[in-house]
Formats: structure tokens, sequence, C-alpha cells
């Protein structure tokens, strides 16, 4: 059975994240095609003032395009959603040669960092709800979840929203109510 091929797009600002999903997608037995030059990168290839460096960025995207013509598949590397106007093209130009268009949203964590920030930076515990929603106990005069709170969160992966939810869900069987209370 021939090898599918797939051709990955892309920022070059997210050129790990690149050469990860072309890892992945090699292991899974495709052929890879990506870009590989990263005019942000010094090489004598485009470090002379007298070089075209518009003239080598232009050669570049139209060869991509053909490594886009040589794709079974198209597979758009865009970390936290971010496309730009070089990889815009290239799925406008992909769309028009018929070619499948899946989007990998890498999530970009560094997780020996965030798991040292985690560690410094503890959750605040939620309000008691039956006093009120705020403010939020650390003492900063902010609502819960406060701005400490909700890096804590982020540095572990959590979402906002599924804590908010599971911490009034929690306080909501603490605090059972019975028909004869109504609404308080």
């Amino acid at each position: 059975m021939t090898p599918r091929v797939v051709c990955l797009c892309g920022s070059m600002r997210f050129e790990r994240e690149i050469r990860a999903v072309a890892i992945d997608e090699s292991l899974s037995g495709a052929i890879v095609l990506l870009p590989l030059v990263n005019l942000n990168h010094p090489h004598q290839a485009w470090g002379s003032p007298l070089r075209d460096i518009d003239g080598i960025k232009a050669d570049l995207d139209r060869l991509h395009l053909a490594k886009i013509d040589q794709a079974d598949e198209v597979i758009v590397v865009c970390p936290g959603g971010y496309i730009g106007d070089s990889t815009a093209r290239e799925i406008a130009y992909a769309h028009q040669q018929g070619k499948p268009v899946r989007h990998h949203r890498v999530v970009s964590r560094v997780p020996d960092v965030l798991d040292r920030i985690a560690d410094l930076v503890p959750a605040c515990p939620p309000p008691d709800i039956a006093q009120g929603y705020d403010p939020c106990p650390c003492g900063r005069g902010q609502s819960w979840p406060c701005s400490l709170t909700r890096a804590a969160w982020l540095a572990r992966g959590l979402d906002v929203h599924d804590e908010i939810r599971a911490a009034c869900q929690v306080a909501a069987n603490k605090w059972p109510m019975t028909s004869e209370e109504g609404v308080r």
C-alpha cells in the first residue's frame, strides 16, 4: 500500500510544533512535506544585505504550493488558532486544488515550566456561596475566581468554566434546600 502524503502548513514561528506534528505523522506512516526554511534564523543564503529577502520568500512560498500539489492532505498547524497571511493563502490554495484540509491545534504547553508555576501559585478556595459569591477569600479584593486562581488553573491545564461549575456544584451539595424553605 502506498503511504499517504501530507503537507504541513503553518507559521514558522511555530517551527517546533510543526516538527512535532511531522514526527507524529511520520510515525503514523505518512510521507511528510513541510516548510524547513525559517527566514528569521540567520543563514548565509539570506544573511547578506545584497540578498533579495522578499524574492527568497516568494520562491519559498511557490515551492510550498508545489508541496501542497503533491499532498493527499494538508494539515494546518495552528497553536492557539493563529493563522497568518501566508498560511491563509496556502489553505485557500489547497481548497482550490480540492485537497482535504485538517487543522491541528497544538496546545503549546511547556510542562516543566508550567508545573513549577502550578506548584508556586495556589488556587484560592471558592467563597461560601451561602454568604454571597464575592469576594475571593484571598483578600486581594477581586471577585472569585481571582486572577491568581485563574493563573493557577491555567498552569495546571484546567478549564476556568469547568472549575467554576465544579465549585458551584460542591457548594450546592453542601447547602441543601428543602421544599419548605423555598428560594433564599
